[in-house]
């Protein structure tokens, strides 16, 4: 992977950041001067990019289906050709999908397909930080359930193993994994993407939300 020059923006990317916690953390890493990738599969990206834009820094759109294992590799291609080494890496799981396979190849598979294709750079840049996002949708339908919840599972496992295995290298892994049940566009996805954002740079394992009542902070927001 390529190193970045004294005077060059950092970069990040963001996947799912068309919409909630994804969108929320992609303008919060604007607004700290991240160039970014926005990746999504949905023409809303577009919106997306051109508010990040506005804070002065580069935003490549990426209309890329990260379910398929071609979106993968189109991904990776077009991280190898912006030439900068990659400093933040934001997984953000969307359940809004068609079916079981479509749902778990994007939140499951894409991210660890991602994670081997870029390990051997990742481990070039010590400073890299990766952040793991898994909300339950609120208006999930039933036949989706147990496949959200198994994958959430499988990715909490998956990012404490991981991140033992990436900070041996000095990679962090973040993740916030919760069964918490979120509407695509939820009053406290700036919330929630503010205490993502702070856990990711302060080191922290996992996020903490302990701290605050998403139900009574809902009644409030309302």
């Amino acid at each position: 992977m390529f190193q970045r020059t004294e005077n060059e923006n950092p970069l990040a990317l963001v996947t799912s950041a068309s919409y909630g916690i994804g969108y929320e953390i992609s303008k919060r890493l604007a607004k700290l001067g991240y160039d970014l990738i926005l990746v999504a599969d949905n023409p809303a990206i577009v919106e997306a990019a051109q508010v990040c834009e506005s804070n002065g820094v580069h935003v490549e759109k990426c209309f890329i289906d990260l379910s398929q294992i071609e979106g993968v590799s189109k991904l990776y291609d077009k991280i190898l050709s912006m030439k900068k080494s990659l400093d933040v890496i934001v997984f953000n799981s969307d359940h809004d999908r068609i079916d079981v396979i479509n749902l778990l190849n994007l939140n499951i598979i894409s991210p660890i397909y991602l994670i081997k294709l870029l390990k051997s750079d990742l481990k070039k840049n010590e400073n890299t930080k990766i952040l793991f996002t898994s909300f339950m949708h609120q208006d999930i339908s039933q036949d989706f359930l147990a496949a959200v919840e198994g994958s959430q599972s499988f990715l909490k496992t998956y990012t404490e193993l991981i991140g033992k295995e990436l900070k041996k290298e000095g990679i962090q892994v973040t993740s916030l994994i919760t069964k918490e049940k979120l509407n695509r566009k939820h009053l406290l996805s700036e919330e929630i993407a503010k205490q993502c954002s702070e856990a990711l740079f302060s080191g922290l394992e996992t996020v903490n939300l302990d701290h605050f009542n998403i139900k009574d902070l809902h009644k409030i927001k309302s």
